[in-house]
């Protein structure tokens, strides 16, 4: 992927050596403020959870028996096994409303089975070391092989630097993660064009994590040549891990089966959405509508329909004429993020896309990598209600510079230019 830097760039610095300076100013301003507001700080969550997603939320699958001892991290190894995590209720709470570990794909649960059973003989803080280890060398690997010649050292500390990262790991949500990790390189395989296959096996098991993540099939298939083989790839993919994934968490914790997967979700509904405690730390419209108006039935659906009408004008204008990558990517993580009713930020790693795609500097595309810029950046810079204003200011940037990438995109195509004329 080639880097095209001309005179405004040379002089401005490159999209990517932006994003990391306001990353890392908007970061160390968040930090101030938190050290001198007069509130509790926000800029992550309270140290109290701190890597609760991945201990506590473990060590709450079976077995229940003492795990290894711990190097570091021990308070909160040593606070995680059930039932000393009691936000997640068992098999019993599925008739009520409780909140239970049912709810996650049979992916995730099968890998919580299994490292729950490897912290009792493995030190647990080992595991998840090693596990930001992996997802670590993971995103060096695809700056290596992707990243733009002379860029890449910048983009390598963006990626471990960038302000969703930071909540993967003080939250310890390894999960989004990998998923942003996989969804990452099937899209750039997409844009190069190359092994159509290995993009869609990629990104069948990212929706095996997060189902969520399906909408990229579609610029994976507008941006792949051999899009059959990648459609065919990405059904078998997600089928054959669904099935596996199901059959081995049933195996290793015999009361998971579909039906109570359906009742945990139904669940996690009532408790995340129904009652808006996945409010806090999110980035969807729903959270932004919530947060102003209080919650009310009407939300979800209008949030489904913001992301749906960004698809539908995306896709009739790539059919007239072919969107830039950065625009075509830009404009899914939009409907990616605004439309998932939960979803926390550590999810929004997937915004250094628009970044690590090349692209023509057009408005439309600079507009995309300043929003994608600013979605890597913390904006926690103030409460209402003690949640940060950033739960209003994300989902309100992706609306405005969706609105805009699309307005640029529909002006382009009604004058053609010799960019279309290529295209």
């Amino acid at each position: 992927m080639t880097a095209r830097i001309g005179a405004g760039e040379r002089r401005g610095g490159t999209p990517i050596e932006r994003a990391l300076l306001l990353v890392l100013w908007a970061s160390l301003l968040n930090w101030l403020v938190d050290l001198l507001a007069d509130r509790r700080p926000i800029l992550l969550y309270d140290l109290r959870e701190r890597f609760d997603d991945y201990f506590a939320f473990i060590l709450s699958f079976t077995p229940h028996e003492r795990t290894a001892p711990a190097r570091w991290f021990a308070d909160r190894v040593a606070l995680s096994p059930a039932p000393g995590f009691p936000k997640l209720a068992g098999l019993e709470g599925l008739p009520h409303t409780a909140l239970t570990n049912f709810f996650v794909t049979p992916l995730t649960t099968s890998y919580c089975l299994v490292t729950a059973a490897l912290m009792r003989i493995v030190d647990p803080s080992l595991l998840y070391m090693a596990t930001l280890a992996g997802l670590g060398a993971y995103w060096l690997h695809l700056v290596r092989r992707f990243g733009p010649p002379g860029q890449r050292v910048m983009l390598g500390l963006l990626g471990l630097l960038a302000y969703p990262t930071l909540q993967i790991v003080t939250r310890g949500n390894v999960y989004a993660g990998i998923t942003a990790l996989l969804v990452i390189h099937a899209m750039l395989l997409a844009v190069r064009g190359e092994r159509p296959v290995l993009a869609a096996v990629l990104l069948g098991i990212a929706v095996n994590i997060r189902p969520n993540a399906a909408p990229f099939l579609l610029p994976l298939l507008a941006l792949q040549p051999r899009w059959r083989h990648a459609l065919i790839a990405f059904g078998a993919t997600g089928a054959a891990v669904l099935v596996a994934g199901l059959a081995l968490a049933h195996r290793l914790w015999p009361v998971y089966t579909a039906p109570t997967f359906l009742a945990g979700l139904g669940n996690y509904h009532w408790h995340y959405v129904e009652h808006a405690h996945g409010v806090p730390y999110g980035s969807s419209l729903y959270g932004a509508l919530v947060m102003l108006f209080g919650a009310a039935p009407w939300q979800e659906a209008t949030a489904a329909a913001a992301a749906l009408a960004i698809v539908a004008a995306g896709t009739a204008l790539h059919l007239k004429c072919p969107l830039p990558p950065v625009s075509l990517t830009f404009l899914t993580l939009a409907a990616y993020t605004l439309g998932s009713t939960i979803i926390g930020d550590y999810h929004l790693l997937v915004f250094v896309l628009p970044l690590l795609v090349a692209g023509e500097g057009t408005r439309a595309v600079t507009v995309a990598q300043v929003a994608a810029a600013l979605m890597l950046a913390p904006k926690n810079l103030g409460a209402i209600d003690g949640l940060s204003v950033q739960v209003v200011l994300n989902p309100l940037i992706l609306l405005t510079a969706a609105a805009v990438v699309l307005a640029l995109e529909w002006q382009a195509r009604r004058s053609p230019s010799p960019r279309l004329a290529l295209a």
